[in-house]
């Protein structure tokens, strides 16, 4: 084939593609866009694409209190001519914890790895599509609730970052499914306010065990059980989840207790168990056979009386009313076990 029949083969198939396939495409895409729009009560618009002959799409829209634009972009550099899909909102409550959720796909995998920073939810589902990477992974968890995983699982052609506050949800090429960018506008909706409901989660469950938060908007709260007072508490500042059950002790006393699972170890009456404890005695004292049993049922992370003060630490960013109440049995026990030491 001579070089002057190859070029005109080129020549044709891109005025094919400019004057017929392109404008067919964009007519696609701006259906797409309109219908969507309709769905979500926003609106529409269009602007130039640049060297390009179609228009960018766009949609203005606020769906359950959340502004969002939903609009293609191109990629990072100048000389990338890769487009994406994407919808953008404000998710302040999500300052200063960026985040970044993407397609277990290879880069992804390779990523994995050379050693990037994954979180692991513990959904099989889930974690088997994305590969989740979190400036703070304990507040990544509790947000990523079931409700949520199951929304991001169903759109598993898109990924989530999260920067300053910014929240994009993207996949790569033009969506030409109106039900597909209505589905990812929820998801965004979703993420936007993931601290918030995990927020409002925490504070129901202060009111149905009748405990009163310290500070409003807080998830700290305390309450009283046996006559004392208990204040429980997420921690979210770690790898994983946890929430903390508190209580200070009247009398200080110069012992210290800590208890942990530990495969492979054993104490007389918690098989299975780690016992440490200052002075030795202390561990006998504190730890009488119904305390013991609450703990093998329980299964807390870490329990620890440090002299003044009881402290037991459950796995997960939250638990039913239920499992606190039992954990506040415990501390609550523990406590009593301290003082009736105290005067013998």
């Amino acid at each position: 084939m001579s070089v002057g029949i190859f070029l005109g083969i080129c020549l044709a198939g891109g005025l094919l593609y400019k004057y017929v396939a392109a404008p067919a495409d964009n007519l696609a895409e701006r259906r797409t866009f309109e219908a969507a729009a309709a769905r979500l009560s926003g609106t529409y618009s269009s602007r130039s694409r640049g060297n390009f002959s179609a228009p960018f799409h766009r949609i203005d829209c606020v769906l359950n209190g959340v502004s969002l634009v939903i609009d293609h972009a191109r990629g990072e550099r100048p000389s990338d001519v890769t487009f994406f899909t994407r919808v953008q909102a404000r998710a302040s409550e999500l300052r200063s914890s960026d985040l970044s959720i993407s397609r277990e796909d290879v880069v992804a995998h390779l990523d994995k790895i050379a050693g990037g920073q994954d979180v692991e939810l513990g959904d099989p589902a889930f974690d088997s599509r994305f590969l989740v990477k979190a400036e703070v992974p304990a507040r990544a968890i509790a947000w990523l609730d079931a409700e949520l995983r199951d929304v991001l699982v169903a759109l598993d052609s898109w990924c989530v970052r999260v920067a300053d506050g910014d929240l994009d949800l993207y996949r790569s090429g033009f969506v030409k499914d109106a039900d597909e960018l209505v589905r990812a506008a929820r998801a965004t909706t979703l993420l936007a306010g993931a601290e918030d409901r995990w927020r409002r989660r925490w504070q129901q469950t202060a009111q149905a065990l009748g405990a009163t938060t310290t500070t409003t908007g807080t998830t700290r709260f305390e309450t009283f059980r046996a006559g004392m007072r208990m204040m429980v508490e997420p921690d979210l500042g770690g790898a994983r989840p946890r929430v903390c059950l508190r209580l200070e002790l009247g009398r200080v006393v110069a012992e210290r207790l800590e208890i942990a699972r530990a495969p492979g170890t054993s104490w007389p009456m918690l098989p299975g168990w780690r016992v440490d404890s200052s002075p030795p005695a202390a561990a006998e004292r504190w730890l009488r056979p119904e305390a013991c049993a609450a703990l093998v049922t329980l299964d807390p992370l870490v329990v620890v009386m440090d002299g003044k003060s009881v402290r037991v630490d459950l796995p997960g960013a939250e638990h039913s009313v239920d499992a606190l109440e039992q954990a506040m049995a415990l501390v609550a026990l523990l406590a009593s076990h301290h003082t009736a030491a105290l005067y013998r």
